[in-house]
């Protein structure tokens, strides 16, 4: 079995061109913000990964 390292950088662009492909972009930054993107160190092992506060 092989494994494909994805580069973060394209991942991150591939999921917000999807996002902003069916949400309002007000909706998405929303949704940015209540997960707290872009903090955090996701190597770290204190990193967590269900960071996200939306409520259903």
């Amino acid at each position: 079995m092989t494994i494909k390292v994805i580069n973060e950088q394209q991942n991150l662009q591939e999921v917000m061109q999807v996002l902003f492909t069916h949400l309002e972009p007000s909706k998405v930054m929303k949704f940015w913000a209540a997960c707290k993107l872009g903090e955090g160190d996701y190597l770290q092992p204190t990193f967590r990964t269900s960071k996200c506060s939306i409520k259903a």
